[in-house]
Parts: C-alpha cells; sequence; structure tokens
C-alpha cells in the first residue's frame, strides 16, 4: 500500500476546479510515483479533511503527507490541520489510522513556487481587463432566511478549532440545502464573539443563543435541533447571567 499525499485546497463547488483538482493530482502521482495523490476542501465542497482520513484509514495506508495549496499560509493553520487530525482520532476512537505529517515550508525557501509564478506570468491572455465589458445581473433574489449561524473566528476560537467547525457548518449547510429549506438558514465567520473561555463558539441567531465548546457532532446537533426544529440544544448553550461562566 501507498503512502499518500494529500493536496489541501480551499474550495470547490463547480465541477471545472474540480476537474483542475483532479488533473493536479494526476500530474502530481506521476512525478511522485511512490505515492498515491488525492485531494480534499477546506471550506466549501467536499470530500473534507474528515473524510478523507475515514477512506484512507480504511484502506490501511501507512502515511499521509498534507500539502496546503492555500498562500499564504496563515501561522495558526498547521495548527487547524493538527486539530482537525485529533478530532478525527477522537471520534475514531482506537481503530486503525496512518502516521499523519504536514508540509508547511516558508514561502521564501519554495525556490519552485517562484518558478511556477513565473511560468504562470507567461500563460496570461492578451485581453487587458481594463477594457472588458461587466455585466451586472439585473436583480437578485432576497432568499427568506430566518437562521443565521455565526461562527466565531477570534484568537481563542481559532486556536481551538474553529476553521474545522466552520468547514462542518458549510458542508453541511449545502448537503442538507439549508438555505432553502424551512425557514432557511445561512452561514458566515464572524470576529471575536466575547466569550473567549468557551471557545470555539457559535452564536445562532435571531436568538440570539450561545453555544460553546461546541464540535461537529455539537454542529450536526444544532442544526437538527435548533436550525430544523427551533429547539435550542440546552446542554452547550450559555445563557447571559451577567457573570462570568467557563465551559460546562
Amino acid at each position: 500500500m501507498k503512502p499518500v499525499i494529500l493536496l489541501l485546497a480551499k474550495a470547490a463547488l463547480a465541477a471545472k476546479p474540480r476537474e483542475e483538482m483532479e488533473g493536479l493530482c494526476e500530474a502530481v502521482s506521476k512525478r511522485e510515483s511512490a505515492y498515491d495523490v488525492t485531494y480534499v476542501l477546506q471550506e466549501l465542497g467536499g470530500p473534507s479533511l474528515r473524510e478523507r482520513l475515514n477512506e484512507l484509514a480504511e484502506r490501511q495506508v501507512p502515511e499521509v503527507i498534507i500539502v496546503s495549496l492555500i498562500v499564504p499560509m496563515e501561522p495558526a493553520f498547521p495548527n487547524w490541520i493538527r486539530r482537525s487530525v485529533h478530532r478525527w482520532i477522537k471520534v475514531r476512537g482506537d481503530q486503525f489510522y496512518p502516521k499523519i505529517k504536514i508540509a508547511n515550508p516558508a514561502i521564501s525557501q519554495t525556490d519552485k513556487l517562484v518558478e511556477m509564478i513565473s511560468s504562470l506570468t507567461k500563460t496570461a491572455n492578451e485581453s487587458d481587463v481594463v477594457q472588458e465589458a461587466v455585466k451586472v445581473p439585473a436583480g437578485s433574489v432576497v432568499p427568506a432566511q430566518k437562521h443565521r449561524m455565526l461562527v466565531c473566528m477570534g484568537g481563542a476560537c481559532n486556536d481551538a478549532g474553529a476553521s474545522v467547525l466552520y468547514s462542518h457548518v458549510r458542508a453541511e449547510q449545502d448537503r442538507l440545502k439549508l438555505k432553502d429549506k424551512a425557514s432557511g438558514m445561512t452561514s458566515c465567520k464572524t470576529s471575536c464573539l466575547g466569550p473567549c473561555s468557551l471557545a470555539p463558539a457559535i452564536q445562532v441567531w435571531p436568538e440570539g443563543t450561545i453555544y460553546g465548546g461546541v464540535t461537529e457532532e455539537d454542529v450536526d446537533r444544532i442544526i437538527d435541533s435548533h436550525i430544523e426544529k427551533g429547539e435550542p440544544v440546552e446542554d452547550i448553550a450559555y445563557l447571559p447571567t451577567g457573570k462570568k461562566q467557563s465551559l460546562k
């Protein structure tokens, strides 16, 4: 069984970018023949990191090298990957999982990236964007969405794995078609929500309910109970008591 290079990209919903990712995987595998190569998406679309790791673990792949294609890589991003992996291990329990490594060189130390940028400049088309006509939609439909799920991206929440939660929220939102279902829901990242001791935190509007110490499984519960049934998940909800609160 070959080890696997796992290319981590930001997002891809349409068919064309997915085809490009598959083509990139094929090109890398030809050069790195000792590895199988596949990809995951960090934010929008699938497969997610957790889904792909489950698949590779079931195949009993001995080693996975995660290579981020997101440039520049935020200093906290390798920690996001580590937290994602350890959350996955916790859920998976005592089952088999491969050795997992992160390729995280500084951009300035990656000479091939400079070569790639130089090569890409030669592929620019002749069209001058300034002179191009831009089509503006005549109108837009305002969605009837009652709920908003805010995922805190403050420092404490980022360190606690908020990016993992946001990826899962968006994936479930798309999978369940929550934007168009029942009263409707959309989600977004937000700056610090305030209760840093409850990281990672999510707030659901219009009720304003704060959830703390949230995991991917908790997101599923919030969607099922609060969003779809109108019943807040009490055991992870924190009411505004006016006093300092810690995780339950």
